[in-house]
């Protein structure tokens, strides 16, 4: 009997270091880790970015308007050209522009309260008084949720060296 009892203390001590077996189950997915969702006013600025173009292709002033705040302006990322408001950017559009080609890519946007930065790259063609432009570069556009909802209050454009910018410069660093 001693001879039983000390078989199945070994066999006992022996099996307590192995690990009882576990029918298999999947994983448990972290929250969010297949791929971050977009909050819907994410996606609603993305969509308001691209409907102001759409609106500066079709010379849509009402549309413009809605979207553009009474304090919108325009400025090149180093400073280094005039600061346009958004009568003289409207100037420009209806009266000095001719757009042949517009492409917007890459929109991302990022919410913080009540402020929408939204980021992008462009490619435009056209010209301005009759001088051609050929341009590429990046654009932080940032919006404002205000009574009248998501209005944009500040474009910020850099262009990629070598573009030939709307003012017939070529862009440099």
């Amino acid at each position: 009997m001693n001879l039983m009892v000390g078989g199945l203390l070994v066999m006992l001590f022996a099996c307590a270091g192995a690990p009882a077996p576990v029918s298999p189950r999947p994983p448990t997915p972290e929250p969010n880790a297949a791929a971050p969702i977009v909050s819907e006013p994410s996606a609603e600025l993305e969509r308001m970015s691209v409907e102001w173009m759409e609106a500066m292709i079709r010379h849509d002033r009402t549309r413009l308007e809605s979207l553009m705040a009474p304090e919108y302006v325009l400025r090149n990322w180093d400073d280094s050209k005039q600061v346009r408001d958004r009568t003289a950017w409207l100037d420009a559009l209806f009266n000095h522009l001719k757009i042949e080609k517009w492409e917007q890519k890459a929109i991302a946007a990022q919410v913080y309260g009540d402020v929408g930065v939204v980021t992008s790259k462009y490619i435009w063609i056209g010209s301005f008084d009759g001088k051609g432009f050929d341009s590429r570069g990046y654009l932080t556009d940032i919006f404002v949720r205000g009574p009248a909802g998501w209005r944009v209050v500040s474009r910020t454009s850099g262009g990629i060296p070598g573009s030939k910018l709307i003012d017939g410069t070529v862009s440099v660093w």
